[in-house]
């Protein structure tokens, strides 16, 4: 490196995968617009030849031929302005045979000095695999490498695969494990923290990575999967948002209830911890499946230590036969299957055929019953709880009343919705416009830039559709808490009545992200889970590679 591209190479954060499809071009694009709402000058640098980033920015761009003419040289060409503080270069699709090499030497050489002058970071998108030689072109002169994987055994083993080709090019780069759509769940010799394991335990010998590549490997980022930010919900689709929250309050209220395995084990602290993190996201499993789960995480020593514990044995049976926990795990795998059968085709601006649409009928039904079943239990175990001893440990129970009358308010806002006034008054704030072929679309583009921008008349608009629902939904809430027996779940001021401006915060954020959703961008999920961690995992990154404070 001369000393103009070493100086670039620590402004660059460069994204890579293994394979296509796990989340590198969304994820590039909101390390983006995460950085330029920090205050920092970014470069979108689009290096994928396929140009993913104009599809995800809803943006109409036509193909750059930068080998076969002189057409997209000039920087006005190559520069595009795509938000506050974020420059798109490269955009469109790159297909010509030396694009890849035309953009290396326009980067770090004909433009390298402005790119300096104008950018604090420098992001970089690069084609996903190793499938092309070319696709390898930028490596040489990187620092900071972020791979994208799945929680998955082919995803890992590409971006081991990746990782292996870039070593030998690079000796001396930095890895950032970015884990995208993120499941905690362990398979039998899979563990979904440990990439550089996974991808030696199915390669041969010559082909494993050496431990020094392991040492400049670091996780960085655990991002769960969220229908929300998946692009393939172009259209915002408001039930995709909410049962998204049930199952992340689902998921809170079992780590409420579920113990710890007593200390009367013999087990240390951080042995316990583990086979409580097991029993949580693994609900119905037995000896077997820990005991394997126990190898694969902590090794053979590890597992034969523990391999005869009587307490485990015990503390499964028990966690798998609580009552409450079997109605949550049930409940979770209602809310999920209807949501698997909505992602799946459901998206406004289209009709169902029959059969779809009766199978969404009848999951919505079982969902219903299922959650109100679930509101049941609480509010009648949280009205005898100095009876109820052992449900859920005592020091968790301000948590369990507060989660319990959370999912009250969101079962209530479920229902409200099923009405197609309602649905009419929350879809209509979306903005729309009419494509080449005359059909009504979402308006992505004018949606980013009006969140982004912060432009007055959507924010107005946006507080209008909250005053106007705001009353219609406690009247809901009051209803359904009057009917079921549920009125315990409901959140009371110092008066002793219902609290509206608890509730009225709770809208706020479910609002929000519901109208905001489908964006694949962060910046339209302010009380996300996923959205959250894709922001904590940003500013550890940047933390770590440009030694920027975000």
């Amino acid at each position: 490196m001369n000393d103009l591209t070493n100086v670039l190479a620590k402004k660059i954060v460069a994204v890579g995968s293994g394979k296509g499809g796990v989340g590198k071009s969304t994820i590039s694009t909101n390390l983006a617009f995460y950085a330029a709402r920090s205050g920092l000058r970014v470069a979108l640098l689009d290096a994928d030849p396929l140009s993913n980033i104009h599809v995800i920015l809803d943006l109409d761009i036509a193909p750059l031929e930068l080998s076969r003419s002189k057409v997209g040289l000039d920087w006005k060409n190559i520069c595009l302005p795509v938000a506050k503080g974020i420059d798109l270069l490269f955009p469109g699709s790159k297909l010509g045979k030396n694009d890849s090499q035309k953009m290396v030497d326009l980067s770090f050489f004909t433009y390298g000095h402005k790119l300096d002058e104008l950018y604090d970071l420098i992001i970089i998108d690069l084609p996903a695999g190793i499938g092309q030689s070319e696709n390898l072109n930028f490596l040489p002169h990187l620092e900071n490498l972020v791979i994208v994987c799945n929680s998955e055994p082919t995803s890992h083993v590409s971006a081991g695969g990746y990782i292996k080709a870039a070593s030998e090019i690079n000796p001396q780069l930095k890895y950032f494990i970015w884990h995208n759509k993120y499941e905690k769940s362990i398979q039998e010799n899979f563990n979904p923290n440990d990439l550089w394991a996974n991808y030696n335990h199915y390669v041969p010998d010559d082909l494993k990575l050496d431990n020094s590549v392991r040492l400049a490997m670091q996780d960085i980022a655990h991002v769960p999967h969220d229908p929300t930010l998946d692009l393939l919900q172009s259209n915002s689709e408001l039930h995709h948002s909410l049962l998204g929250k049930f199952i992340e309050l689902v998921d809170l209220l079992d780590d409420q209830i579920c113990t710890e395995i007593s200390t009367e084990s013999g087990l240390p602290k951080s042995a316990r911890a583990l086979v409580r993190y097991f029993v949580l996201h693994n609900p119905k499993a037995g000896l077997g499946e820990w005991r394997n789960y126990a190898q694969v995480v902590g090794g053979e020593s590890f597992a034969k230590a523990i391999y005869n514990n009587p307490f485990i044995e015990k503390y499964l049976l028990v966690q798998a036969a609580h009552p409450l926990r079997k109605k949550i795990a049930q409940c979770r795998l209602d809310i999920a299957a209807l949501l698997e059968s909505l992602t799946g085709s459901a998206k406004p601006f289209q009709t169902f055929n029959q059969e779809h649409k009766k199978q969404i009928i009848r999951l919505n039904s079982g969902t219903v019953e299922s959650l109100r079943d679930l509101l049941g239990i609480l509010a009648n175990r949280i009205n005898k709880y100095d009876k109820a001893s052992g449900i859920w440990p005592k020091e968790n129970y301000a948590m369990v009343l507060k989660l319990s009358g959370l999912l009250l308010y969101y079962f209530s806002f479920w229902k409200l919705t099923q009405y197609a006034s309602i649905q009419k008054l929350i879809t209509g704030f979306v903005p729309t416009r009419t494509d080449k072929d005359g059909q009504k679309i979402r308006d992505r583009r004018s949606q980013i830039r009006m969140l982004t921008y912060e432009v007055e008349s959507y924010r107005k608009k946006y507080f209008l559709l909250l005053k106007n629902l705001f009353p219609i939904l406690q009247k809901q809430v009051l209803s359904i808490a009057k009917n079921g027996s549920f009125r315990i779940l409901i959140f009371l001021d110092q008066n002793g009545k219902p609290n509206h401006n608890t509730y009225l915060k709770l809208l706020n954020r479910l609002l929000h992200d519901m109208v905001n959703s489908g964006l694949g961008l962060f910046v339209g999920l302010q009380f996300n889970t996923s959205a959250d961690a894709l922001k904590a995992g940003a500013a550890k990154l940047l933390q770590n590679t440009t030694r920027i404070k975000v």
